[in-house]
C-alpha cells in the first residue's frame, strides 16, 4: 500500500496509530479496574484515566505518522538514488519524417 502524498500517509498512521494505542490502553486499564492509571495520571497532572488513554494515543499516534512520514521520504529517496546510480538507457534516435523506410526484404527458402 502506497499513499498519494507523504501527508497522507502521516495522517493515516496517526490515526491507525492512535485508535490501536487507544483501544489497548483502554483493555490494560479495564482489566485492572484503573487504579494503575488513576494514580499515574496525576503524575503527567492528566484528569484520571480518560486522559491517560488519551495522551497514549496521541504519543502512539504521532509515532507512527512519523515513522509513516519517514518510511515514505525514504522511498522516494532510495528511488532518486537508484535513479542517479543506474541511468535509464537513452532511446533509439527517431527518423526524419523524410526518410523513407527501406522496403521488405523477401524471404529466401
Amino acid at each position: 500500500w502506497k499513499p498519494a502524498s507523504p501527508a497522507r500517509g502521516f495522517f493515516a498512521a496517526l490515526l491507525g496509530g492512535g485508535t490501536a494505542w487507544a483501544a489497548v490502553a483502554f483493555w490494560l486499564d479495564a482489566r485492572n479496574g484503573g487504579l494503575l492509571s488513576g494514580r499515574v495520571a496525576p503524575l503527567f497532572h492528566l484528569p484520571g484515566s480518560a486522559g491517560l488513554i488519551a495522551a497514549a494515543a496521541v504519543a502512539g499516534g504521532v509515532t507512527a505518522g512519523l515513522g509513516a512520514l519517514l518510511g515514505a521520504r525514504f522511498r522516494r529517496f532510495w528511488a532518486s538514488l537508484n535513479e542517479a546510480l543506474h541511468p535509464p538507457e537513452p532511446a533509439p534516435p527517431k527518423r526524419a519524417a523524410h526518410e523513407e523506410t527501406p522496403p521488405p526484404r523477401p524471404l529466401s527458402l
